[in-house]
């Protein structure tokens, strides 16, 4: 247990130790691949370290729960909190903790009973098994499909493959310099603990999807010459539009041998001034939008994430659709906790 403080103040969260002093643990994740793929590195390490029996698949089966969160929107705190209180209601006996990105929003109060945890992680670990965590239902539809590329399906069932966090942008909204931490990068052949490179990993597993906060552009470069060199596909996710635009004739070049399914850059919005006042880069995204239409003429499926309703603009969703495969879409929060405000925002925006 150690005190952490950042922008939004300090508070006390637990460690690695204090879960393995109290014995099993259920983890439920509501939030980001990045924060899933996490958990999974420490519990698969953890496994092969302590061969334990203490990760288990049911709540009943613990005595410590884990919420793994996440705080982008009002929404997705409330989500969060709402998991969290349903635990509690079942099992008001078992410690619950609370991981992610909300742990780390000390300006947001939790229920008395929730102990907020220290991101959980093993650098490099490969993950032999996904089901130490049990991912929740995107909260905003009413059931998943059995497509990949449906809503709340996007990269779900691929191998994760954590090459780093944390990022190094200065977005107006973002937070994540608090939440995830300090940044880093795993280098193509930095070996594991087990020896192992990302590349060895890589090799091992199929239908792969690198997972990092925001990738760079050295990174996405390694990538995709390793992909090419070995002929074998490969999703990208979260690469900003100026890096794509940085790596754009590697990125082609890897789409025209057949061997990126999916494209996912978060362009967060189509119009300059919008993107000028987000401090984002305006000029790169531009760029990038027109070239979706020729990477989907190479059967690349091109996903991308957008924020609504930002400083009364009108919405581009309807707009975005008609150029992107898939859209993510966020309704844009100034950060203050309210959950009376959270409420009325969910029965505006979630339609359940």
């Amino acid at each position: 247990m150690k005190i952490i403080t950042n922008k939004f103040g300090s508070g006390k969260l637990y460690g690695e130790e204090d879960l393995l002093t109290y014995g099993t643990i259920y983890c439920r994740c509501c939030a980001c691949m990045s924060v899933y793929a996490d958990f999974l590195t420490w519990a698969n390490n953890y496994k092969r370290k302590w061969e334990p029996k203490n990760i288990v698949l049911s709540p009943e089966l613990a005595n410590q729960l884990i919420v793994l969160s996440c705080q982008v929107t009002d929404i997705a705190v409330l989500n969060d909190i709402r998991n969290i209180e349903a635990l509690h209601l079942l099992y008001p006996e078992k410690d619950i903790f609370v991981g992610g990105c909300l742990a780390y929003r000390f300006d947001i109060h939790l229920p008395e009973y929730v102990k907020r945890l220290v991101t959980l992680r093993s650098v490099g670990t490969e993950i032999l098994d996904k089901k130490y965590v049990d991912f929740a239902k995107p909260f905003w539809i009413r059931e998943l499909s059995n497509n990949k590329f449906d809503e709340g399906m996007l990269f779900r069932d691929m191998y994760p493959l954590q090459i780093g966090a944390g990022c190094n942008k200065n977005c107006e909204y973002c937070t994540i310099k608090n939440t995830r931490g300090e940044s880093f990068e795993i280098d193509i052949s930095q070996k594991n603990v087990h020896g192992q490179t990302p590349e060895d990993i890589f090799l091992k597993h199929e239908n792969v999807v690198l997972i990092a906060d925001s990738p760079t552009v050295k990174q996405i470069k390694d990538w995709c010459h390793i992909s090419v060199k070995y002929g074998k596909p490969l999703s990208l996710r979260n690469v900003e539009p100026d890096v794509v635009m940085s790596c754009y004739y590697d990125i082609y070049a890897m789409a025209k041998m057949g061997l990126l399914p999916i494209l996912h850059s978060p362009i967060q919005s189509m119009q300059s001034i919008v993107l000028k006042t987000m401090k984002r880069p305006v000029q790169p995204t531009l760029d990038f939008i027109s070239k979706v239409p020729e990477l989907q003429k190479l059967e690349v499926f091109v996903a991308t994430n957008i924020i609504i309703d930002y400083d009364e603009i009108p919405s581009e969703l309807e707009k975005c659709e008609k150029i992107f495969n898939y859209v993510s879409w966020n309704p844009y929060w100034d950060g203050k906790w309210n959950r009376e405000k959270a409420e009325e925002r969910y029965a505006k925006y979630i339609n359940i």
